[in-house]
């Protein structure tokens, strides 16, 4: 039997909008994600956080919003390039800390990139990452981030 594995919502969807990231507020606190929720929470903390930053696990997290700010990204191209490096780190990581025990649903199978957007003008980068589970769960989640290109 496989351990199911709870976490704190860092993420509150909030239909075809954005999802707002909320640990609590006036009206809810501790709400919890298990399984392909948990996943997609998983990955897009590991892009979302820059690689280096954990100081005694500098392995984990991507160079995705440090290319960003840096300015590397001008181009939708560039884009591309610099969330297929991340997708790596991604991978990596993920499926390190992953155990054979645990809930196949939260476990890490595969990403692929459905879609991106670069709006130069506003500095608004779009992906579109569908997310594979152990168990074959497809997730898509949308993840736009604001930098200043």
């Amino acid at each position: 039997m496989a351990d199911v594995m709870v976490d704190l919502a860092a993420f509150r969807p909030a239909g075809t909008e954005p999802a707002e990231h909320v640990l609590a507020d006036a009206t809810s606190s501790g709400e919890t994600v298990t399984s392909e929720a948990k996943l997609a929470q998983r990955v897009i903390l590991e892009l979302l956080t820059e690689k280096q930053s954990m100081p005694f696990l500098s392995r984990r997290g991507t160079s995705l919003l440090s290319r960003l700010r840096s300015g590397q990204i001008r181009t939708e191209h560039d884009l591309f390039v610099a969330y297929a490096v991340a997708a790596l780190d991604v991978s990596r990581n993920l499926r390190s800390e992953d155990a054979s025990t645990d809930d196949p649903s939260s476990r890490y199978a595969g990403s692929r990139l459905r879609g991106l957007r670069l709006d130069t003008g506003s500095g608004l980068a779009e992906l579109t990452i569908e997310i594979t589970s152990k168990a074959g769960i497809k997730n898509v989640i949308y993840l736009p981030i604001n930098v200043r290109l």
